[in-house]
């Protein structure tokens, strides 16, 4: 008698076809954008930075309404405007610099980076996607502030001779610009310190302190004698190189420009080799 074994074909592998939604960096830029706009804390926070802001801005104005004779025939008034809208930017810097170290630690402390990181298991393409999403932000926040500031202080000086002149591009609209370019690395400085040490706390600490206490201590030592050497090395700080890039003329604004894109590389890249190198 003889057996026939029946060789039984292997099964044919599943075919996988691509999904329709593939987890692109626009997506994930998407999802960030949403976890923004659904938290209370960024509305509060640019609800406050534009309230500030625009108190300053009015206390500033009537109290250069007395210098008008010292004003300028041509471009005094943009000066003029430009002084009193950028005045209460070191408190505005502060507000958003909170608001970026709060975009990742708020995560940290609530366990939904372990969420976030399953859902998108790219890190470095998560954080690019925050940096986006705060940049949008913080300059939409800039951009209202000054333009409300802008009218504010132009109806506070109706009647008067200062004036917006669009004849003077670059004293017109130009500190506006400057202005938004400082705020964004202010808040993206937050949120590389908000990477690096995964603290609310700490994070704001020590941006804070980098930010406007550090400076005051060249004004310090510089009156030592030998120490003068502080206060140039002072201007390479992100306070003094936004001031620079402000208020300054000329090759100033360009020396402050880069000195605060150096900080913000520096800061962003080792929140990205902390956010690689550590466990959620």
């Amino acid at each position: 008698m003889t057996l026939t074994a029946t060789q039984q074909a292997p099964a044919a592998a599943p075919v996988v076809r691509p999904s329709a939604y593939q987890l692109s960096i626009g997506r994930v830029i998407r999802s960030e954008g949403i976890k923004l706009i659904s938290l209370r804390s960024p509305w509060i926070s640019g609800a406050l930075t534009i309230a500030i802001s625009l108190g300053i801005t009015t206390l500033m104005a009537i109290s250069m309404r007395n210098f008008l004779d010292q004003v300028p025939a041509s471009g005094g008034g943009n000066e003029m405007i430009a002084q009193a809208v950028t005045m209460p930017l070191a408190f505005t810097a502060l507000l958003v610099t909170i608001t970026g170290s709060m975009l990742i630690t708020g995560e940290y402390s609530t366990g939904m980076i372990r969420s976030t990181l399953t859902a998108a298991p790219d890190r470095l393409r998560t954080l690019f996607a925050k940096a986006i999403v705060l940049v949008g932000y913080t300059v939409l926040v800039s951009v209202v502030t000054s333009i409300l500031g802008v009218a504010l202080v132009s109806a506070l000086f109706a009647g008067t001779d200062v004036a917006l002149d669009f004849g003077d591009l670059s004293g017109a609209v130009l500190p506006y610009v400057y202005s938004a370019v400082y705020l964004v690395a202010a808040a993206l400085l937050g949120l590389g310190f908000g990477y690096l040490l995964r603290s609310g706390a700490g994070a704001i600490a020590v941006a804070v302190g980098i930010l406007f206490i550090l400076p005051i201590v060249p004004q310090v030592l510089a009156m030592a004698p030998g120490m003068e050497w502080v206060a140039e090395a002072a201007r390479y700080l992100p306070s003094n190189a936004g001031s620079a890039l402000v208020q300054g003329s000329g090759d100033e604004v360009w020396q402050g420009a880069l000195i605060l894109g150096g900080w913000v590389v520096a800061v962003l890249g080792l929140g990205a080799v902390a956010l690689k190198a550590r466990d959620a």
